[in-house]
């Protein structure tokens, strides 16, 4: 589908919807034709974007520093794999 630039929504489109609940809203005033887009982030989403608990900095600072100077055994037999088991999985999908 074609999106053409003359295409104009319905007055009543232009409205922005209310926030949920426990949402973040963003609003952006610079839009064309003196409207405005408003964006609602869950609770949850806002929570996966501040958590880095789940990461283990220092590993990852390991993993670099091995990366770097060529210590880190790469096993391409692996990967191969990998990459073919998710296109079976994608094509199962389908």
């Amino acid at each position: 589908m074609k999106i053409q630039p003359s295409y104009r929504p319905a007055p009543d489109a232009a409205e922005p919807r209310p926030a949920a609940s426990g949402a973040r809203a963003a609003t952006t005033a610079s839009e064309p034709h003196g409207t405005s887009t408003q964006v609602a982030l869950s609770a949850t989403s806002a929570a996966l974007q501040s958590d880095t608990a789940d990461v283990n900095l220092e590993r990852v600072q390991a993993l670099r520093e091995a990366i770097r100077e060529g210590r880190l055994p790469i096993d391409a037999g692996r990967i191969a794999d990998g990459l073919i088991e998710s296109t079976r999985e994608l094509l199962q999908g389908r």
